[in-house]
């Protein structure tokens, strides 16, 4: 029999379906990170800095979610 296990995201959701996909989403995260360590002088002198961070935060923190280390389990859809 297989264990269900709950897995607390945030409020963020994909396309307005309540599904979250995420190979698009760690693209999407990819991208920002690679800009960022890339800029990181033009998001300083910008100011938006602190924003940048806050905004790779909740993808990251959501990825951390999706894998279950004890079982070497990555949810990748839900």
């Amino acid at each position: 029999m297989r264990k269900k296990y709950t897995i607390k995201f945030g409020v963020h959701f994909t396309a307005g379906d309540h599904v979250k996909f995420n190979l698009p989403m760690s693209f999407s995260s990819w991208v920002l990170n690679y800009g960022f360590l890339k800029f990181t002088d033009a998001y300083t002198s910008s100011g938006q800095k602190d924003m940048m961070c806050d905004m790779v935060k909740w993808p990251l923190e959501y990825f951390k979610k999706c894998w279950i280390p004890d079982q070497q389990t990555l949810y990748v859809q839900v």
